[in-house]
């Protein structure tokens, strides 16, 4: 990390911790005042602390004018952000809605297993990233309590329809789908090999496909048994649907000529397209059709909160 940022992170860190001639001047520049909501204050120093971290995802470390103005909007709009969770916290105690410190503690754990770290580990990683335990509970918390004030107030009044769920069903029949197809293997024999003959020995099972793919294909894929993969239907070239057409798994075509070339197939397997109907997948239509609902809404309801409120921005 270039020096000036690292100076420029311990400034922000430990400005509450210094002492220097001049204290009473100072001491009115480090306890600047970012905002107040409704009476709240959101100091300077919190703003840093919490815009930390994202200066350090973002790479926003050097000290020319493109870091420096990526660092202000990073800063304008972490305090949106926090002005938020003011917003809603407020609201929430209105309401009375809570978390409990043990559902905090229990998210932090998920947290720490999801990444596979220990909590010292974690702590470890959070100071590496510029935050801490206690900036990250606060998260957590934060993050409970604007999901419960969410459900509360804006979830239950947000509603799918059935036809909205049937029209999106019609319209996307592809996502609902899958395609048939057929996994197959291939032998494209070497000049002058004798490929009825060698069609033949498969078929009285007196050598496998795949053996016959090494012995006798020229294919990149010889050495694999001539392994092709799955395929869908609807990809295949006509001359090779209609030769593998009623074919089981297991069997081959008739010797095909491609490029002037002799080639054998195989049906490796055989693969049904099914489609979901509307029942199986209804629910989780609803869920994709309600998302862009939720964040409008949201949106919404923080505007309002925001309208209501006495916000005072001081940067």
């Amino acid at each position: 990390m270039p020096l000036r940022f690292c100076l420029f992170v311990l400034t922000a860190l430990l400005c509450l911790a210094q002492a220097a001639p001049g204290v009473a001047a100072q001491g009115v520049l480090l306890n600047r005042v970012a905002a107040v909501v409704n009476g709240e204050l959101i100091t300077l120093y919190d703003l840093q602390r919490q815009a930390m971290p994202v200066f350090m995802r973002q790479g926003l470390t050097g000290d020319d004018s493109y870091a420096e103005m990526g660092r202000q909007a990073v800063m304008r709009d972490v305090l949106n952000s926090m002005i938020l969770d003011i917003l809603i916290r407020q609201e929430a105690e209105r309401y009375k809605v809570a978390v409990d410190e043990k559902e905090v503690e229990a998210e932090l754990r998920m947290l720490a297993q999801s990444n596979r770290l220990s909590q010292e580990e974690l702590e470890l990683r959070l100071a590496a990233e510029g935050s801490s335990l206690a900036d990250i509970k606060v998260k957590i918390r934060d993050s409970i309590l604007r999901q419960r004030m969410i459900t509360a107030m804006i979830a239950r009044k947000v509603q799918v329809s059935r036809e909205e769920i049937q029209s999106y069903y019609q319209n996307n029949p592809g996502r609902f789908s899958t395609q048939s197809s057929v996994s197959l293997s291939i032998i494209v024999f070497s000049s002058g090999a004798d490929a009825e003959a060698a069609r033949k020995r498969i078929q009285e099972k007196k050598i496998s496909f795949a053996d016959a793919a090494r012995r006798y294909s020229k294919a990149p894929n010889a050495s694999l048994g001539g392994q092709m993969g799955d395929i869908p239907w609807k990809d295949l070239n006509p001359v090779w649907s209609q030769a593998l057409s009623g074919l089981a798994p297991g069997q081959v075509s008739p010797i095909l000529s491609q490029g002037g070339e002799a080639v054998l197939l195989h049906v490796d397997a055989l693969q049904k397209g099914s489609t979901q109907n509307l029942e199986e997948v209804s629910a989780q239509i609803e869920e994709e059709l309600r998302a862009p609902k939720l964040r409008e809404r949201f949106e919404e309801y923080a505007d309002q909160l925001r309208s209501q409120a006495m916000v005072d921005v001081r940067l």
